[in-house]
């Protein structure tokens, strides 16, 4: 193969819908190396490296001249499947590597061009050298060519799912919470803790790099983030070696937008939505790429209402405990982010991207609770508690990035990152007792809660990836530092006098250290490929929590400190087998590890309400899982999946009583959780329709015994169904109708959750000769999606009903301007998933 320099610029479709129609995009690949490489690309899993032949041939214009940087595309001559991909290099050569015996064509692309196609020729086990290929020129100008090529909504590879965002319509006016909650295999609790494959322990991700939060904080970040801001969500459920091994059920990648186009380019969108409350949103982004430099930066913010009703009905031994409550949460949020990467040389680039999140969020929860005696119609009295909280979170994330390469395929890539998540949190806390019949005060009872916290986190990756034994190796390391402090404060306001609590006060310091390292190897053989690897990951740890107890009439200082030390080995193994140009069988299997959450390890008590409390736990340990897949995917279209999982020291949290009739929230390490799932997604495209239709089916068992009357037994059988379709209506027009059921489910150990099911409907309109768009979207048309449970667990009887906005008209506009074609962007590969565990110490 000729030399290709690292200066050229090549256009490359890429190829991302099935077998029988497919979807064109522009991108443009920068090449990085100098000698000998073969580009080309595996797509749907039906092609493989033939090493015994090579299909050559030369690319001209309509003068007979050389043509360069032409995408060439191996297809099957009966059914136009593409098979590979290469680029010819700045002479007009492509070379493709041999495929599996059949008869096959050769077509080539470039913009502005029209397709064309050599001769049809059977592959059998001997080189090839074709005809020279001549593409001639459309008739259209460039300024009037119109890209309209699609990638499928959902993309279905051997190692993860891809939801590809600006692929549907229904996602406009959405948060990732929302856009979360209608992927396949993804489900979420009445708290929108996440669950993948129906399993817990998944690790989020932000372009490629781990969220530093969970819980309430994660989902508070994850709401500030808007549809428009989102190119694609990764499902990755069997990460390699190179992954941190933290997030036992698979990671999840949330990829931000970013432009990838020559010259200036860039977009600007605004929307609105209107549930119970109105909801804003609008953002810009702007792209400047030249051959060496590529600047870019986004801003977009959000302003929105949103209402959540909660219905509890609890019985602690002889006491009922009825809640209404109705809660209002208003966030206002920026996001920033800019960057750059600077191509040095041919063989040196330096990046650099800035991230901050400004989020101003206002919370107002009235509850009402009639609290009788068991066997009694007569309420004995009323408590009313009209709760506001007011937080402040910046956060702001620097990372830096080195990547270099030579002609011999090395490929070494460096990451430092720095990151710091601040807040603030006032929350005031009445509770007024009345009497039975609504009429007289009988007492009041009115706390403050100051809770700043302070997260920072370091750490620096290094890997290098390069060619070995008729393979790729790949090893590095990683180093990471975090440190948290939050400082939690109670005041009891007495009349116009506010008393410090010593008792209920606390502050909390964590500092957390893990060194990794890792090797990877993949090899492709004939039919055959396979990819192992080992991780090695050790945690030392250092946590205070200290404050003011009670001794009788006295106080006297605590310090409970703990310190912990683990290490721990992570082996990962896949196998694919192509037995054909049709099927593939893929095998995985590995073992991941799920950390505590920092706050979750506070051993203080924290009250909620008057009647609800919750405290960390220093004893908790890791989970581990230990989990196995088998896969088929037939044609691309028709995948299955079968899996299994077992989980030791699940780790999740129990509803317990205390003084009586008081609840608290705890987390605690269960003995074991075994899931087995099943499951099978199918693509179907027509020229003017488009399915993706997926479901799962899951048996779980959770079993622990915490002592007399406290063994938890729970089996259940549960499944989810999904269904998403897009209809091209012509004149611009696209409609999508979006169908979701999942049936009962066990959350958090003990608590049953019912059946819940909605569909969203949407239209999409493109305007201003195709560079604008307007998307209309009604979601949960019939109200289904809420959450209704029940446990009983500890002595307590509980069950509740949970309902959010979840039924919207949304409304949005888009506006692109500037240099439509594309080029591939440069990816970081920072990887750093201790930072997932922050928990509600920022949130």
């Amino acid at each position: 193969m000729e030399n290709i320099k690292k200066s050229d610029w090549i256009t490359v479709q890429t190829i991302t819908s099935h077998f029988t129609f497919i979807g064109v995009h522009q991108h443009i690949i920068k090449i990085t190396t100098l000698k000998k490489v073969l580009l080309s690309i595996a797509f749907f899993y039906c092609s493989f490296i033939c090493f015994s032949q090579i299909i050559t041939g030369t690319t001209h214009d309509e003068a007979g001249k050389i043509f360069p940087s032409v995408t060439i595309a191996l297809v099957n001559s009966k059914d136009s499947v593409v098979v590979k991909f290469a680029v010819s290099n700045d002479k007009g050569v492509f070379t493709l590597p041999g495929s599996i015996p059949g008869k096959y064509m050769v077509k080539a692309t470039a913009v502005n061009y029209k397709a064309a196609y050599s001769n049809a020729f059977d592959v059998a086990g001997t080189s090839i050298r074709l005809l020279p290929i001549q593409l001639k020129k459309t008739e259209q100008k460039l300024m009037d060519v119109v890209v309209t090529g699609k990638r499928a909504m959902v993309e279905v590879k051997a190692d993860k799912t891809v939801v590809n965002v600006e692929g549907t319509i229904n996602a406009i006016g959405s948060d990732v919470i929302e856009l979360l909650r209608k992927s396949p295999g993804v489900m979420l609790d009445q708290n929108d803790n996440i669950l993948l494959t129906g399993k817990s322990g998944v690790l989020v991700y932000i372009d490629g790099k781990p969220s530093p939060l969970t819980g309430e904080a994660l989902a508070a970040y994850l709401r500030s983030i808007q549809s428009s801001q989102v190119d694609a969500i990764e499902l990755i459920t069997n990460p390699s070696a190179r992954f941190d091994a933290a997030g036992d059920a698979g990671i999840i990648n949330i990829k931000l937008k970013k432009s990838q186009g020559y010259g200036t380019n860039g977009s600007v969108t605004a929307g609105a939505n209107y549930g119970t409350y109105p909801k804003y949103n609008a953002g810009t982004n702007l792209n400047h790429r030249n051959n060496d430099l590529n600047l870019f930066g986004n801003y977009n913010y959000n302003e929105s209402a949103n209402e959540i009703l909660l219905d509890i009905d609890r019985t602690v031994r002889d006491t009922i405990f009825n809640v209404r409550s109705n809660r209002v949460v208003v966030n206002k949020n920026h996001n920033i982010k800019a960057g750059f990467d600077y191509a040095m040389n041919d063989f040196n680039t330096i990046g650099f991207i800035a991230t901050a999140n400004i989020v101003d969020i206002r919370r107002s929860l009235l509850s009402t609770t009639p609290i009788s005696s068991a066997g009694s119609n007569k309420i004995d009295r009323w408590l009313v508690a009209d709760n506001r909280d007011v937080d402040a979170n910046n956060n702001l994330s620097l990372s830096f990035n080195y990547r270099k390469t030579n002609k011999n395929g090395l490929d070494w890539n460096t990451d430092a990152e720095y990151s710091l998540f601040r807040k603030t949190s006032d929350q005031l806390q009445p509770n007024i007792y009345y009497s039975g019949d609504y009429v007289s005060e009988i007492a009041r009872r009115t706390f403050q809660f100051i809770s700043p916290s302070n997260i920072d986190l370091g750490n620096i990756r290094t890997d290098i990836e390069k060619q070995a034994w008729h393979g790729k190796l790949n090893f590095g390391a990683k180093i990471a530092l975090v440190q948290t402090d939050n400082d939690f404060t109670q005041f009891n306001l007495l009349t116009s006098e506010r008393q410090y609590d010593s008792t209920r006060s606390n502050r909390f310091r964590y500092q957390e250290n893990i060194n990794a390292a890792f090797f990877n190897f993949s090899r492709q053989y004939k039919t055959w490929s396979y990819q192992v690897g080992l991780r090695a990951e050790n945690t030392n740890i250092l946590a205070r929590s200290s404050g003011f107890k009670q001794v009788n009439s006295n106080y006297a200082t605590f310090d409970s400190t703990f310190t912990r030390r683990y290490t721990g080995l992570f082996p990962t193994l896949s196998l694919s087998y192509n037995k054909d140009s049709k099927n593939q069988f893929g095998l995985a299997i590995n073992r991941r590890i799920n950390r505590p959450n920092y706050q979750d390890q506070n051993p203080f008590v924290s009250k909620i309400d008057e009647y609800t409390f919750r405290r960390g736990n220093t004893n908790l340990s890791p989970q581990y899982s230990w989990g196995i897949t088998l896969s088929h995917a037939y044609k691309s279209t028709l995948n299955t999946r079968l899996s299994f999982t077992r989980t030791t020291d699940l780790s999740t949290e129990l509803v317990d009583t205390i003084e009586t009739v008081k609840s608290i929230r705890f987390p605690v390490n269960l003995g074991r959780q075994d899931v087995a799932g099943l499951n099978v997604s199918y693509n179907y495209q027509k020229r003017w329709y488009t399915l993706f239709a997926s479901g799962g089916l899951y048996h779980r068992n959770v079993y622990s015994n915490l002592g007399v009357g406290r063994i938890i037994d729970n089996t259940i059988v549960n499944y989810d169904l999904k269904a998403d379709n897009s209809f091209k209506l012509g004149k611009g027009y696209t409609l999508e109708a979006n169908a979701t059921y999942q049936s009962p489910t066990i959350f958090f150990g003990t608590f049953i959750i019912r059946e819940r099911s909605w569909v969203d409907i949407a239209i999409q309109k493109t305007v201003l000769k195709s560079n604008g768009t307007i998307r209309l979207a009604y979601s949960d048309i019939f109200f289904g999606n809420y959450f209704q449970g029940s446990t009983d667990f500890g002595g307590q009887s509980t069950s509740f009903i949970y309902k959010f906005e979840s039924r919207m008209f949304k409304i949005n506009f888009t506006y692109r301007f500037g240099n439509t074609q594309v080029k591939a962007a440069r990816q970081s590969k920072t990887s750093d998933d201790e930072k997932n565990r922050a928990g509600d110490a920022n949130g």
